[in-house]
């Protein structure tokens, strides 16, 4: 049910159109629910654990690196919500729109800052986690 308004959500906010079939049958009982490790976690405490799990989550379901790097453009729509992951803030200038400024911010930071700022730079937060930040502290990675 809620791959349907994905689909439409990707088109209104200016992706291609994808086609949808329905088929697959919900379930509120919790042995039909995807197991835990089988989502990525936001955080394995080390950038090289991370993406150790990252191939690990999505090699299992056939993504190469490429393929794993354009599936974190989705990270243009939305934000982090400290409440659910620890993390906090926008990945994008256009959270509502589906196009690739998520992928420009991440490679040229430059364009947001001073020549003598840093591109990205890490801030402890208050439940002891590090998250990356733009030198306005606008956006994270």
């Amino acid at each position: 049910i809620f791959c349907s308004p994905g689909a439409v959500s990707v088109e209104a906010l200016g992706g291609p159109r994808i086609l949808w079939k329905g088929g697959r049958v919900d379930s509120i009982d919790p042995k039909d629910a995807t197991p835990d490790g089988r989502l990525p976690d936001a955080d394995k405490g080390s950038p090289s654990a991370n993406i150790g799990h990252l191939r690990k989550v999505f090699g299992r379901m056939g993504f190469n690196d490429q393929e794993l790097v354009a599936l974190s453009g989705a990270h243009t729509l939305g934000k982090c919500h400290y409440e659910d992951s620890g993390y906090e803030g926008e990945w994008s200038e256009t959270p509502w729109k589906f196009d690739n400024s998520y992928f420009n911010i991440l490679i040229q930071p430059q364009a947001m800052m001073d020549a003598e700022a840093q591109a990205w730079t890490p801030k402890k937060l208050p439940n002891g986690r590090v998250q990356y930040v733009d030198p306005n502290e606008v956006y994270i990675m």
